[in-house]
């Protein structure tokens, strides 16, 4: 119900009949599944990115001992 709302007597009676869960009934509203999911994709490829990353690192033979690598 919207404030404001006016009811005529009859209907006024049909509302108070009612149980209160009846009144209230909602759709309920998926929360935050676009938002997960791509934060989840984006999780995924920066982890892959790594692994790559990584990968070449070891492949190239440098492995950060040293200082910068002079």
């Amino acid at each position: 119900m919207e404030p404001g709302e006016e009811f005529e007597p009859e209907e006024a009676a049909e509302l108070a009949q009612q149980p209160p869960q009846e009144l209230a009934r909602r759709r309920p509203q998926a929360h935050g599944t676009g938002g997960n999911a791509f934060l989840a994709l984006v999780s995924i490829v920066l982890f892959a990115y790594a692994i790559w990353w990584r990968q070449e690192k070891i492949e190239v033979g440098y492995c950060g001992v040293g200082g910068l690598g002079m």
